[in-house]
């Protein structure tokens, strides 16, 4: 995912080389940077999936709709 992040900056960012007196904490900002990433775009994928299947599941309600004839209607309220 860094080399699409890359493309938008002009610079590389590059956080593994950071640390201070001798904790090398650069490593774990960039892991942390690669998954927030990664899970924002598997989020946006799953969601996209899921409002799909909603909307074809919606087109299938309609058409497995009967349409029940007004006569039948009215026998059915009137026991």
């Amino acid at each position: 995912m860094m080399p699409i992040i890359a493309l938008v900056f002009p610079s590389k960012p590059d956080f593994t080389n950071l640390a201070w007196e001798g904790i090398k904490y650069g490593n774990f900002i960039q892991v942390s940077i690669d998954f927030l990433i990664t899970a924002f775009a598997i989020f946006i994928f799953v969601k996209a999936i899921n409002t799909a299947k909603d909307k074809m599941s919606k087109e299938e309600e309609a058409e497995e709709t009967v349409e029940v004839d007004s006569k039948e209607e009215l026998l059915k309220r009137n026991p």
